[in-house]
């Protein structure tokens, strides 16, 4: 019996390879064909093809807070008193320049005049904040801010260029 099935398979087979084998035939070399266009266009498509897919993302990761922000997004956002240059040197950027005073407990700068915000405001000041703990803040005029340190602190030119 398992033999008749064998047999009736076979020829089932048989038969219908006769009858559709030149459909067979000719679809399978036109898939073939096809197959081997679309591999070798593929490489002038597939940049317009990514083009409508690409994202760029612009940022920086990471979980910052005011305090800590990078020096790029700093840079781009706000302008300290003094500025820290590329091989470590201090820099005047809004203050014209500062003098130190009692072995670093004061600093006085004296800021550039005409300077302005992006609406128009001129920069003096009184428009300068700082909030240090431990740290009073005079402004005898409208160019000059007086800074009294508790107990010296010589990194105090590199924090106001935040």
């Amino acid at each position: 019996m398992a033999v008749i099935r064998k047999r009736l398979i076979f020829w089932l087979i048989k038969a219908y390879i006769k009858k559709s084998g030149k459909t067979l035939i000719i679809s399978f070399l036109l898939g073939l064909c096809l197959f081997f266009a679309v591999v070798y266009f593929s490489k002038y498509f597939s940049p317009l093809l990514l083009s409508f897919s690409k994202k760029e993302i612009i940022g920086i990761a990471g979980a910052y807070r005011q305090d800590n922000l990078p020096p790029e997004i700093v840079n781009k956002l706000s302008s300290g008193l003094t500025a820290l240059a590329a091989d470590g040197t201090i820099k005047p950027q809004l203050a014209e320049s500062w003098e130190t005073q009692e072995n670093g407990k004061t600093y006085i700068f004296h800021l550039k005049p005409r300077q302005y915000f992006n609406n128009g405001r001129e920069v003096t000041s009184e428009s300068i904040n700082y909030n240090f703990s431990d740290v009073t803040t005079e402004k005898p005029d409208k160019y000059t801010i007086v800074f009294k340190l508790k107990d010296a602190y010589s990194p105090f030119l590199v924090t106001v260029s935040r």
